[in-house]
């Protein structure tokens, strides 16, 4: 019989899933090994993962139609406090990732009405 999913072992598989797939695209060069080899580890790791959240969401409803005790809405702002959180870490933490995204993109924006010219310096970066 399979171990009871809890929620930190969701995290956990998360974080590992992300970590491999950042390795993965620091560290292979080849562009032809590199991108399939993302795109299948990402699947995978996708499928995993809704296959436990699917498992561990039916037994929170089980556990609450069990005991007859309804989430309040207190409850429901501390679940969306958590999610506002933990988005705006991941977004922080795609900076830090990828430094040269905001260099390239966000910075070249606006000249020649959002079509950067090879004289703006825009394409040396």
């Amino acid at each position: 019989m399979r171990k009871p999913i809890t929620e930190t072992t969701l995290a956990i598989q998360i974080l590992i899933g992300l970590v491999i797939i950042v390795l993965i695209y620091k560290f292979i060069d080849t562009n032809i090994i590199k991108w399939p080899l993302m795109i299948m580890t990402g699947g995978a790791f996708f499928y995993s993962i809704l296959d436990d959240f699917r498992e561990l969401k039916s037994n929170y409803l089980k556990n609450y139609l069990d005991t007859g005790e309804v989430p309040t809405l207190k409850d429901g702002i501390r679940n969306w406090a958590k999610a506002i959180f933990f988005l705006i870490l991941f977004l922080v933490s795609l900076l830090f990732v990828f430094p040269d995204a905001a260099d390239k993109y966000i910075f070249c924006r606006g000249l020649d009405e959002g079509k950067p010219s090879v004289a703006s310096g825009c394409y040396d970066k």
